[in-house]
């Protein structure tokens, strides 16, 4: 069995431009949003309390933030216009539990949202800005090797684990 390791390595592409633009000067970490349900509490005769219940499907508001090391021209085009549409491409490191073999495979994060913040940090004497942009997500999607593990657009109502769309029993209804 092959067990999933770390990720190696990692860049991210602009993917609004015509060819995929390679964002230079992004910092080495990019923390995913959560996926976090919306929730309904429901009480009534027969229940001794109260529970609050995910609605299937639907999601609370998902933020990410892009640290840069240092503000750039590269940074600026990506701010401009509102919205983005970025790719972080890595290589996750493996290993065979029985023979300790490395293999690799891909991890794919595809994302849109809109821009919410830029940060343009801090100057201070040899040492970058950290400066950052801030999104609210309309779309996420992950891979990893060849199969899309999750897929979630809130602006179309897909939600996908697994490549199985998570909402169609609900949808048949509407």
């Amino acid at each position: 069995m092959t067990i999933p390791a770390f990720i190696n390595n990692f860049n991210i592409y602009d993917s609004k431009v015509s060819k995929e633009q390679k964002l230079i000067g992004v910092g080495d970490e990019v923390q995913l949003p959560d996926f976090e349900t919306i929730t309904a509490t429901i009480s009534g005769a027969g229940l001794p309390g109260s529970i609050d219940m995910p609605v299937v499907g639907q999601f609370n508001s998902m933020n990410i933030d892009i640290p840069f090391y240092n503000i750039s021209s590269n940074t600026l085009d990506f701010v401009e216009g509102g919205t983005a549409s970025l790719t972080l491409r890595g290589a996750s490191q493996n290993a065979d539990d029985s023979t300790g073999a490395i293999s690799v495979e891909k991890v794919v994060v595809n994302i849109k949202g809109m821009i919410t913040k830029f940060a343009p940090g801090k100057i201070k004497k040899a040492e970058g800005t950290a400066s950052s942009v801030s999104l609210a997500l309309t779309y996420i999607k992950i891979t990893v090797g060849s199969k899309d593990v999750i897929e979630l657009n809130k602006l179309t109502g897909l939600f996908k684990i697994n490549g199985k769309d998570a909402y169609q029993s609900f949808s048949s209804y509407m």
